[in-house]
């Protein structure tokens, strides 16, 4: 379970470096290591967060929580993924979510649910640009495997 009012403070600190600071994030570490202090407290259960970005792939606000899972699953709803994109005009997307167990292997449903946000993407005009798997300390990109097509 999620301790809220952690969550809030951590979620607080993240919004205010991300106005102040607009990071790029052109690389998966560089939004790994913005996303991670709040992927990380879902201890129990998956987190599905939704990075907007814009044209020069910065961060336009702090990564959201668009929905929390069980220990092994989340749904990852692409109405709920790009709702947020759509509302902050985002130029593209990164979605972020994290594996209780640790280890930030990709599922095949992981690898499903990537490309089907691809193909929406595609006919909102919004490009995804990767799906992060955060575990305890490491991250799995799905665009460095290859599953995101071009």
């Amino acid at each position: 379970t999620i301790d809220w009012q952690e969550y809030g403070i951590i979620m607080e600190k993240c919004a205010a470096y991300v106005a102040h600071e607009r990071p790029r994030c052109n690389t998966p570490a560089a939004l790994a290591s913005v996303v991670a202090p709040l992927v990380n407290l879902h201890d129990g259960q998956e987190g599905v967060y939704v990075a907007c970005l814009d044209v020069k792939l910065r961060l336009m606000e702090a990564p959201r929580l668009v929905t929390l899972g069980a220990l092994d699953k989340a749904y990852f709803g692409i109405r709920e993924i790009f709702r947020y994109a759509i509302a902050t005009s985002a130029a593209s997307i990164i979605l972020v979510h994290n594996h209780p167990s640790g280890d930030p292997v990709p599922s095949q449903e992981d690898k499903e649910v990537t490309q089907k946000a691809q193909e929406a993407g595609k006919l909102l005009g919004i490009r995804v640009l990767d799906h992060l798997i955060i575990g305890r300390g490491e991250f799995v990109s799905m665009h460095e495997l290859g599953v995101l097509g071009k």
